[in-house]
């Protein structure tokens, strides 16, 4: 019986000695497989993040050049619509700025028998036939994003208006607006002595009439262009700001001449022809 007794004591100590360290290995294996959790959630809510720059991105694009404005506003810093209306009214600055340092804005004005268009009319007309060409690319994907802390560095490739040919086939509008009348004729009805200013108004008139009231599309690059942008978290989106999107506009145009998709790619003419610094307007 003492035997007994001494042999369940000793096996109690032998209990009491290996418990302490069965209790830390199974602590240490607790310990490491939160560790492992904890890791591995991380590492999805990371893939999670550029998932979601890369859904973001790609709306940013559509709204942006293919006028697909559905998400639009869930991806940018302040409303979408003023955003563009914030582009819209730089490319019309740029024009005014031009004829202002040659005079005022109210000195020149077309006079096309018996019509009156403003200078102000026109280059607004310009502007918005400029940001709506620009929401007509036919090519645009997201290749890559690259997490840094709350910023997205975004690649993608787009096909661009081709710019050195974006003024060319505006002629087609000629008629429409102006008959059969020329230049010569229309500078000398709209009582202007300058006449390198009443030409660019010409021009421009043409270009708001043909791809803003006719609709028609531009020529575009025969290849795809990359380009890069950021995007920076807010809330539960990677969002672009007011100049983010002005680069994106900048690089809607490429120094590259194309075809004009349409029947209009034979009417061009030297009065309608402008560079690719002319279209430079944002």
């Amino acid at each position: 019986m003492k035997l007994n007794n001494k042999l369940i004591a000793t096996s109690f100590l032998l209990l009491l000695a290996t418990g302490p360290l069965v209790a830390c290995g199974n602590s240490s294996k607790a310990g490491e497989s939160k560790e492992s959790k904890e890791s591995k959630t991380s590492e999805t809510k990371k893939l999670t993040d550029e998932e979601i720059a890369k859904t973001d991105a790609q709306t940013v694009l559509k709204a942006i050049y293919q006028n697909d404005t559905t998400m639009a506003n869930d991806v940018s810093s302040e409303s979408f619509d003023s955003i563009i209306q914030k582009l819209q009214d730089g490319v019309a600055d740029k024009q005014v700025k031009y004829f202002e340092e040659n005079g005022k804005l109210d000195d020149y004005t077309l006079i096309v028998d018996g019509s009156e268009y403003t200078a102000k009319e026109v280059i607004n007309d310009y502007a918005k036939a400029y940001m709506k060409i620009t929401a007509t690319l036919p090519d645009v994907a997201v290749e890559k994003v690259e997490m840094n802390g709350d910023e997205a560095t975004v690649t993608a490739k787009i096909r661009p208006i081709a710019g050195l040919s974006e003024a060319n086939p505006i002629g087609g509008a000629r008629t429409k607006i102006f008959g059969g009348l020329d230049n010569d004729t229309i500078v000398r009805q709209s009582q202007n002595k300058d006449v390198k200013q009443i030409n660019r108004l010409i021009t421009l008139k043409l270009y708001g009439v043909y791809y803003g009231d006719m609709g028609k599309k531009p020529p575009y690059a025969d290849e795809e262009t990359e380009i890069n942008f950021r995007l920076k978290k807010s809330g539960n989106h990677y969002v672009a700001d007011y100049e983010t999107y002005k680069g994106l506009v900048k690089n809607s145009r490429a120094e590259v001449y194309g075809k004009t998709e349409g029947d209009d790619s034979n009417n061009q003419s030297s009065s309608t022809e402008a560079s690719s610094k002319d279209n430079k307007n944002i």
